[in-house]
């Protein structure tokens, strides 16, 4: 059981480590982009949009995107239903929501991206409930052998006081358990 713990925490570490190195490639790859346009009725957007939201001087790239179904599994094409906005270096994203929001008027929804964060973050919620996983069986690995092993010196008390009484001192009968507990401990790992 406690090898199991062990096991635990050293497959958390190492399944962290991989997902980790996986999220920096998919992070490396995947664009990211700050604001987002769409209309409120869910209607297709027009190029000439796309040329306006580019003029203003805080947004370094702009692109038509589809909106896809989690549930869709075939590629269909849909209409371009958001424009994806990633703003230069120092933009403040707050500030041109507002302008933009102003400038398209009410039928347009202009909302701060959700993607900026990346899989990082599911990373490591993965990487800490695997190495919370393998610390409770430790724990729960050394309480239950703890107790069996209490349980069996319960039980050979009598054996033990014979031995005492044939002249082992406390320290030969405390190596003997050690050694025997050390045993066990090879032989179930």
């Amino acid at each position: 059981a406690i090898t199991l713990g062990v096991g635990m925490v050293l497959a958390a570490a190492i399944v962290g480590q991989a997902a980790n190195d996986s999220a920096d490639a998919l992070n490396a790859n995947a664009a990211r982009f700050d604001l987002e346009i769409s209309r409120r009725d869910g209607q297709a957007l027009d190029r000439a949009l796309l040329t306006t939201i580019r003029a203003y001087p805080e947004v370094l790239t702009a692109t038509l995107a589809a909106t896809q179904s989690p549930l869709s599994t075939q590629s269909i094409q849909s209409p371009f239903t958001r424009i994806q906005i990633q703003l230069r270096e120092n933009a403040d994203a707050n500030a041109l929501r507002g302008t933009l929001a102003q400038d398209l008027g009410a039928q347009y929804l202009v909302a701060q991206a959700t993607n900026t964060g990346g899989v990082q973050f599911s990373v490591r919620v993965l990487q800490g409930m695997l190495a919370f996983v393998g610390v409770i069986i430790l724990f729960a690995a050394v309480f239950v052998i703890a107790n069996a092993f209490a349980m069996s010196l319960t039980t050979r008390q009598k054996e033990i006081g014979a031995l005492r009484a044939l002249g082992m001192t406390r320290r030969q009968i405390l190596q003997m358990v050690l050694l025997e507990a050390g045993a066990l401990g090879v032989i179930g790992a």
